[in-house]
């Protein structure tokens, strides 16, 4: 029998760390605020096997997604909270603070 399915998810994750953490700089350890979605879309093909204990013969799956992350950089101040704050280290080149990114996936399976 020759199968045909499509599946879509949507996850969302944030982190919030606490004081000490936020007022220390990224180079130090440091975290700030941050938030991450991620849209994926999986698309899969095959042939299954009715009446056997092996359920699939071969099947294609393309997948791809989408994620993106919103974050927040920590402030300079060697963990004190209530204290004068520097300015944080700034960011390699090359290195975006909100980042996204897509990634792409076939796996094919066959079973003999």
């Amino acid at each position: 029998m020759h199968c045909l399915a499509l599946t879509l998810a949507a996850s969302y994750a944030w982190v919030t760390p606490g004081n000490i953490t936020q007022h220390t700089d990224w180079a130090q350890g440091g975290l700030g605020n941050a938030k991450k979605t991620a849209l994926t879309a999986e698309l899969s093909w095959g042939v299954s096997r009715n009446g056997s204990t092996r359920p699939v013969f071969w099947r294609a799956d393309f997948e791809v997604q989408y994620l993106k992350v919103w974050q927040d950089l920590p402030g300079n101040c060697n963990g004190n909270v209530s204290g004068v704050c520097l300015a944080p280290t700034a960011l390699p080149v090359g290195i975006a603070k909100d980042p996204d990114s897509w990634v792409f996936r076939t796996t094919i399976t066959y079973d003999w």
